[in-house]
């Protein structure tokens, strides 16, 4: 929300594609593209950018950017089909299953360990489910 009022009222785009849409996105719960776009890592260089340059004045902004770079990183592991593709986006092949691992491993530990603000794990809370789909998948 920050990022997308600093946008308004610069009448600039910080380098990513957030729109009224992924804000007001209740009549749009469904659609997948406005959550992606949501949890990429444009939105997380975003944040720290703002939160750098003294817009966006948040102590968790830090913890938030962290926590999308390793959904989109998961995104793009999951969704990897390209064979030209590098990094994160390339197909999983038995050259680099074993980086593929080690980071879905990384990922998961991860967001095992998320609290919340109460210091109760996310993944044993009540709004758990997108979490423990991850954990499934990976």
């Amino acid at each position: 929300v920050s990022i997308r009022r600093l946008q308004d009222s610069e009448g600039l785009k910080a380098v990513n594609r957030l729109t009224k849409n992924h804000i007001d996105f209740k009549n749009q719960i469904m659609k997948v593209k406005l959550a992606v776009q949501t949890l990429s890592s444009s939105v997380a260089s975003a944040l720290m950018f703002g939160q750098q340059i003294g817009c966006i004045d948040s102590s968790s902004t830090d913890k938030t950017a962290e926590i999308i770079s390793v959904i989109d990183r998961l995104f793009d592991i999951f969704n990897s089909k390209c064979p030209v593709a590098r990094g994160y986006k390339s197909q999983i092949r038995p050259g680099n299953l074993h980086l593929v691992v080690e980071v879905i491993e990384s990922c998961k530990n991860f967001l095992s360990g998320l609290k919340d603000c109460q210091e109760a794990r996310i993944v044993t809370g009540r709004k758990r489910m997108g979490f423990v789909g991850f954990l499934f998948d990976a």
